[in-house]
């Protein structure tokens, strides 16, 4: 008797291999194609690529009433790397006898456009100098009552924005940033626009990697298998990435010329938390897995299988129904297993 399941198909996903030789006479190839789909959430606190980008005229320009509103004073920044934005803060530094005067406003490639310093027009209040980072972690005030120094070390003081830098949040961040600043009351008191920094923290999506192995029986990965043995499957899943990992789905094809156990479809959630539905396919085509179905209900002899086992079932699979699957160990591990029987 000979069982041979090698398929000469062009593989577009991930295949793992197992083949046993199981006698001179019978070799039985048992393949198997795991799926894994996950989506990516943004919670706070997580890991990040930090970019710097920065904007330092020589000897500054000329905040006057040449740059009224109308008219601002525009810097460019070319931001060359392309990511998804987790987080922006802005750093600026300017001299101007009287600071409220002073607007700055910064744009995204995509046009988006903050206003981080919305300034006003008052005849009380008066300070000197912008230096400091502006970022929606600060609760600090931009008028602080004080006098900035514009001198290094640059940007050592935090401050709310006037409006929330989170706008560029989940934005890419390629292209050409537009900065503008201007003078709302430009016929008297005129400043400098000394310098900016552009930062820009880059999403790190989650990492989700995958080992499976068969564990039943202890040598069923180096030793030859008989018919009518049941082979136990074990799929181990970490995220090791930089984010959590949601609505996490994994399926697995059962391998030819083996019927699936009834029952044996469990998950090791272990510390992550997840919620995991068990769902089955008796139409799961590996070449097109999208049009599977996923309302088969396992019946002990289906498809003319023996008492216990299923023929029908052609996949499996684990779908989290509640939360999401950490970045962070130990809460970013946990396992699946079947078993099924060599015909």
């Amino acid at each position: 008797m000979l069982v041979n399941r090698r398929q000469n198909r062009e593989k577009k996903l991930k295949t793992l291999l197992f083949e046993f030789s199981v006698s001179k006479n019978i070799r039985v190839c048992l393949k198997y194609v795991i799926i894994l789909v996950v989506s990516v959430l943004f919670p706070i606190g997580v890991s990040a690529q930090t970019f710097t980008y920065t904007d330092t005229p020589s000897g500054g320009i000329v905040i006057n009433g040449g740059t009224p509103c109308s008219n601002p004073v525009v810097r460019n920044l070319n931001v060359s790397d392309s990511f998804v934005i987790a987080d922006a803060r802005f750093g600026f530094n300017a001299s101007h006898s009287w600071r409220n005067d002073i607007r700055l406003i910064v744009q995204h490639p995509d046009g988006t456009r903050v206003t981080l310093i919305a300034g006003q027009v008052t005849f009380s209040n008066r300070k000197r100098n912008y230096d400091l980072e502006l970022t929606d972690a600060s609760t600090n005030p931009i008028d602080d009552g004080n006098n900035d120094n514009v001198n290094a070390p640059f940007y050592d003081r935090s401050a709310t924005p006037s409006n929330a830098l989170s706008a560029f949040d989940g934005k890419n961040s390629n292209g050409t940033w537009r900065i503008e600043v201007c003078d709302l009351y430009a016929p008297l008191d005129n400043g400098r626009y000394r310098r900016a920094r552009l930062t820009l923290d880059a999403v790190v999506p989650p990492s989700v990697g995958l080992v499976k192995t068969c564990i039943l029986p202890a040598n069923c990965s180096t030793t030859p298998q008989l018919p009518d043995t049941e082979l136990t499957y074990q799929i181990d899943f970490t995220n090791t990435g930089g984010r959590s990992a949601g609505s996490l789905v994994l399926v697995d094809s059962i391998p030819g010329e083996t019927d699936f156990k009834l029952g044996s479809a469990s998950v090791n959630t272990g510390s992550t938390g997840l919620t995991f539905v068990i769902e089955y396919s008796s139409d799961y085509d590996i070449g097109n897995p999208t049009a599977a179905t996923w309302n088969h209900i396992p019946a002990s002899g289906g498809g003319g299988a023996d008492t216990g086992f299923d023929r029908d079932v052609k996949a499996i699979r684990w779908r989290v129904t509640s939360g999401s699957l950490s970045q962070i160990a130990p809460n970013n591990t946990g396992s699946l297993s079947f078993a099924v029987k060599i015909r």
